[in-house]
């Protein structure tokens, strides 16, 4: 037999367009969602942690794309996504 589960969202900033946490019922883990523009100035300890994170583009054909990482603290190694993107070495997403 199925149960229901309840997911909480949290709109940190008040908005939908900003940072947001994701909380399942009975489960200890958090999913954030967070806009590229806010990652270097974000200075929550639930994201500078461990943990998996998804980099989504679209591609110049219009298709989705998605990286997948995972780093012992995301803020920290999102930052270097960004640098890297800026210095040529790496691809948008």
């Amino acid at each position: 037999m199925s149960y229901g589960k309840a997911i909480e969202l949290f709109l940190v900033n008040g908005t939908a367009d900003s940072l947001i946490t994701a909380e399942l019922s009975n489960w200890n883990g958090k999913a954030i969602k967070i806009p590229r523009t806010e990652v270097s100035g974000c200075n929550r300890d639930d994201v500078k942690g461990a943990g998996v994170y998804f980099l989504i583009c679209q591609e110049d054909d219009g298709t989705d794309s998605v990286y997948i990482g995972e780093a012992e603290n995301v803020q920290d190694r999102l930052v270097q996504h960004l640098r890297e993107y800026q210095s040529g070495k790496e691809k948008y997403y």
